[in-house]
């Protein structure tokens, strides 16, 4: 029987970004690379599809498949490119903040700046970073902007890309004409392109919280209660460990680690009340003070015990406890809660407890909300750790109760 003959890699769409590209197989580095071709649906792409793949068919690998003196085009070629650089320039962002591979505990700002190299990765990884300029820089925010990302968040991370564009200029990785054709592009305003706003982060009312905890671990649920009682945010509840407290005062204070506006060289302190003293004091018993004072560990092992005092079977028939458990898990407890499985679980718990879904920041938000009306904006950016009131508004909304109040006694 004759060996059916294989077919040229196909010619494809790149929705978010609306161009052509094709998928080869490269020997030389063991993985499928993806090379663009420019506008989809042009004569010019679809050219570009054939040169690129004649070239590597006739190579047996990827190549630079421009004619000499040719139009620019972003295929991927032997020099630089825009996905290498910004490895380069994440190994940088890593060692500036002591960042291992595979680290979990990433500050919020380098975390932002692996969300922006990624998303340039994804939509431009392969255009020769010479070539790189604002028309390509802007296929990149397109491709955001149909990710369905909000404005300021888009404006941002595009500023984080111009940057590590600055940085490779420095470095002399790109001509310096590269970064000064990147700072063209303006940044998104107010109804451009459709893109949704921010809007004000909204706070989960008291009693849908009150009505969640019962179905949360011991652990989830005082995460989610003292974010409530203080204003910290998930990220500062998780880490938290006694080496952190102060409980030399009347009022404990509890200073986090690791915080937002940690690169800016700014201090975040937290002061702990009566009811946040309290859950706190809970887990302390037994605690060595550098370990994090709710373990996954220990909500697993709870889990365990429930599911153990809640059984029907009698414990002489059907599997003792332990006995159906692997040796080696594939997944296993970590050291510390991460914010992701915080949200996770409480959505679980929202279910259950039928109430609308909520995530573990509207916590901050709710405390934050209570804050401004009983006490002002002022406490609100103390409580929060905030530089100035911008973010008040965000958090915590408007008091127009007491506009509302003021207008009523002038009259």
């Amino acid at each position: 029987m004759a060996t059916k003959k294989r077919s040229d890699p196909s010619y494809c769409l790149h929705k978010p970004s609306g161009r052509a590209y094709v998928t080869l197989p490269d020997p030389v580095t063991g993985r499928r690379q993806v090379v663009y071709l420019g506008e989809h649906g042009t004569a010019a792409s679809h050219a570009e599809h054939a040169r690129v793949v004649e070239a590597w068919k006739e190579h047996g690998r990827v190549v630079d498949a421009r004619p000499s003196g040719g139009a620019k085009t972003p295929a991927t070629q032997v020099g630089q490119t825009v996905g290498r650089v910004m490895i380069v320039y994440w190994r940088s962002v890593q060692k500036r903040y002591c960042i291992k591979d595979g680290d979990k505990k990433i500050p919020s700002n380098a975390s932002k700046i692996k969300q922006a190299l990624k998303r340039c990765r994804r939509y431009a990884g392969t255009v020769p970073a010479n070539e790189f300029g604002a028309d390509d820089l802007e296929v990149v925010r397109n491709g955001m902007v149909a990710e369905g990302l909000n404005r300021e968040y888009i404006n941002d991370l595009i500023t984080k890309i111009q940057r590590a564009f600055m940085w490779a200029s420095q470095k002399r990785m790109v001509p310096a004409s590269t970064w000064h054709d990147l700072a063209l592009l303006d940044r998104l305003q107010y109804g451009e392109q459709g893109v949704k706003e921010p809007g004000e982060a909204e706070a989960v009312p008291w009693g849908h919280v009150d009505a969640v905890l019962p179905h949360l671990t011991p652990q989830v649920a005082a995460i989610a209660d003292l974010m409530r009682h203080t204003g910290m945010g998930p990220g500062e509840a998780v880490q938290m460990t006694l080496a952190m407290i102060d409980t030399t005062k009347t009022t404990s204070w509890y200073f986090p680690e690791h915080h937002k506006t940690k690169h800016k060289g700014k201090a975040r302190r937290i002061p702990l009340g009566p009811h946040a003293r309290g859950i706190v004091r809970q887990f302390m018993v037994g605690r060595a003070i550098d370990r994090p004072l709710f373990s996954p560990g220990e909500a697993d092992k709870w889990v365990r015990d429930k599911h153990e005092a809640e059984r029907k079977t009698p414990k002489n028939q059907g599997n003792t406890r332990g006995s159906n458990v692997k040796d080696q898990p594939g997944l296993k407890p970590g050291e510390q809660y991460q914010v992701a499985s915080v949200t996770r679980a409480i959505k679980r718990a929202c279910k259950l407890a039928g109430v609308p879904e909520w995530t573990a920041k509207q916590c901050r938000n709710a405390a934050a909300k209570v804050l401004l009306e009983e006490f002002g904006p002022e406490h609100v950016v103390l409580a929060l750790g905030h530089s100035g009131y911008a973010l008040v508004e965000r958090y915590a909304g408007r008091d127009y109760a007491k506009a509302e109040a003021a207008i009523e006694k002038i009259g």
